[in-house]
């Protein structure tokens, strides 16, 4: 099951929710993005990929890199930052209320599992 996390006037096509049951969620970015949700976000449509609940790839968003919902903040950014040693409470301070503790935890579930995910089996020699 999908859980998508929707903008305050934000509106759903009821065709993709119809369909999102049947979605399987891709971060390959040498793979097509799977089916695109539309949503309208002040006026203006806003497709969308969902990875997670906070975390989507647009087409026209950053190159259909991932990013934190509703923002042109990708992930790979955040995550290289608590490389760097910086704690998840100042990045989300620093991100005004635009990214939070919850987004920036599921970033690093979705790259942990994709990790995980696309190791080559061990075999014994």
């Amino acid at each position: 099951m999908i859980n998508l996390w929707l903008h305050p006037t934000a509106t759903l096509s009821p065709l993709n929710v119809a369909n999102a049951a049947a979605s399987r969620i891709i971060l390959g970015y040498d793979k097509p993005m799977e089916e695109l949700f539309t949503e309208t976000v002040a006026g203006e449509p806003y497709q969308f990929s969902p990875l997670g609940r906070y975390v989507v790839r647009a087409p026209e968003v950053c190159g259909g890199r991932p990013t934190f919902k509703y923002t042109r903040i990708e992930i790979t950014g955040t995550l290289e930052r608590l490389a760097a040693g910086e704690q998840i409470d100042d990045i989300v301070a620093g991100y005004q209320g635009r990214v939070s503790r919850e987004a920036i935890e599921e970033a690093i579930q979705i790259v942990n599992k994709h990790f995980l995910e696309s190791l080559p089996t061990l075999s014994a020699a």
